[in-house]
């Protein structure tokens, strides 16, 4: 072999060193993927946090994504169109409550997930308890691979510091909590005596009480108790949790602790959060280090979050956050090889999650960090974008948050239907009447302008769609569940 044989081969073998070690240059062009996720979107400096994940994700995995970032108020609208059409889109966030992850599977909009899981994500199946996938498992199969976060369910409330330490009325801290609504009237009442006129004390949603109320949702207008060892299914709007609720939600709107009429048709909420429009919203779940992040929805000011339940494990609880991949996808196993990367490199994680060190937040030391005053970028939706277990921790919360929060989701009590999904399809129609009704009402409900009219309204509109229909069904399919398992 002459010297330029021999340079040729060195050069190959050298090629093919590098392209091992991930130093050589891309060969090919990069996979292209389209990810569909929901939050606070759009943010100013969205696109240069969007490119830079890019530049990472083709180092990485010679993958290129399509971030389709799509607001609260649009995303299950736009998600219920894109299955429907059958659009060959790759991966896109499915739960419980956001672009339905059982109707998504019942319809055929998603792809089961067990094979590509264990072969490209295997860090990501590992990393969690076959438990937490028994929840994802719908006729055996996973189709939704899981955001580590809190699993344990706690009805909470939450809102800016200054005006809890205004009203001057202590409430309980975990592990303690309200045990009843009724024992939040003297904070509301001092409060309100002390925000300026136009600040609201309370924003509040019936739909984020189910644990308060000691029950889980299986479709709208059916419940089943967590202290119901038979789990039979019944009607939520026929229970005297609901009618309670109602009736003080009235009297709250009276004594001037809710925004009323003036805010029922407002579907987002969140900027009358960030600019102390609002002092305090019920919603989401109690967490370890919950306090800081709710920082972000109160436009940087400090938070306080109070729990109102004990922590219970359910089924939703558990898959409350996933990432789902199309049915039609054309790049199945790069997407799942994405969801890899999304769940175990910490780098990628936090440039999605807090954007760009300097610009938009500031190193304190290698494990904390401190969002910048007036960032172009924070979507604050650690639970989604990945396992919250790989954020940085931010200024306030505590070294081992965690654990904590491992430690919380090990010690919550399950739910007797831990592991069982209800399959809406066959009492879909009765459903979509169901929930039609709830989003005719709901609002009034919640601002506490119902009348004694439109809450008899409520029960027997719902008995005529069918919610009877839907008890029945959730009944037969839990027992049919309970049956599989013996």
């Amino acid at each position: 072999m002459g010297k330029h044989g021999i340079l040729r081969l060195f050069l190959a073998v050298a090629f093919l060193v590098l392209g091992s070690l991930g130093l050589g240059a891309q060969t090919s062009e990069p996979v292209k993927l389209t990810w569909y996720i929901v939050g606070s979107w759009p943010q100013a400096g969205q696109e240069e946090v969007f490119a830079k994940f890019n530049t990472e994700l083709i180092k990485r995995a010679n993958i290129q994504i399509e971030i389709r970032a799509l607001g609260w108020g649009d995303y299950d609208q736009k998600m219920k169109v894109l299955n429907a059409s059958g659009e060959a889109y790759d991966i896109a966030f499915t739960a419980p409550w956001m672009n339905n992850y059982v109707q998504n599977v019942s319809k055929g909009a998603l792809l089961p997930l067990d094979d590509l899981l264990k072969k490209y994500a295997p860090k990501t199946y590992a990393s969690m308890a076959a438990k937490y996938w028994d929840a994802a498992r719908i006729d055996g199969k996973i189709y939704g691979v899981m955001n580590q976060q809190i699993f344990a369910r706690t009805s909470a409330m939450g809102g800016r510091k200054e005006f809890y330490d205004l009203a001057g009325v202590k409430l309980p801290q975990y592990p303690e909590f309200i045990a009843d609504l009724k024992q939040l009237e003297p904070f509301l009442k001092a409060l309100k005596a002390k925000l300026p006129a136009n600040v609201t004390p309370l924003e509040i949603q019936w739909e984020s009480l189910r644990e308060h109320y000691g029950y889980e949702q299986l479709a709208p207008g059916v419940i089943v108790y967590f202290d119901d060892k038979n789990a039979k299914a019944k009607s939520e709007f026929d229970s005297k949790e609901f009618k309670a609720y109602y009736d003080l939600i009235r009297k709250w709107n009276v004594d001037g602790y809710l925004h009323g009429g003036e805010w029922v048709s407002v579907k987002d909420r969140a900027p009358a959060f960030k600019n102390g429009e609002i002092a305090f919203g019920v919603g989401g779940t109690y967490k370890p280090g919950g306090d800081v992040e709710l920082e972000g929805q109160y436009g940087g000011m400090k938070a306080v979050s109070i729990p109102m339940s004990a922590p219970v494990a359910t089924t939703s609880g558990i898959v409350a956050t996933m990432f789902g991949i199309g049915r039609n996808s054309k790049h199945p196993v790069e997407a799942m090889q994405f969801l890899e990367l999304l769940n175990t490199d910490k780098e990628l994680y936090n440039l999605i999650n807090f954007g760009i060190e300097g610009k938009h937040y500031t190193k304190v030391d290698a494990n904390y960090i401190e969002g910048m005053k007036d960032s172009s970028y924070s979507p604050n939706i650690l639970w989604e974008l990945g396992t919250t277990f790989n954020a940085y921790l931010q200024k306030g919360q505590p070294a081992d948050v965690w654990t904590q929060t491992k430690k919380l989701n090990e010690s919550a009590k399950a739910s007797p239907l831990v592991g069982f999904n209800f399959d809406g399809e066959p009492v879909k129609k009765e459903i979509a009447q169901v929930d039609a009704i709830w989003q005719q009402y709901g609002r009034l409900v919640n601002n506490g302008i119902g009348s004694d009219k439109e809450y008899r309204e409520i029960l027997d509109k719902v008995k005529k769609a069918g919610v009877d229909k839907i008890v029945a069904e959730a009944d037969r399919q839990i027992a049919a569940w309970k049956s599989s398992k013996k």
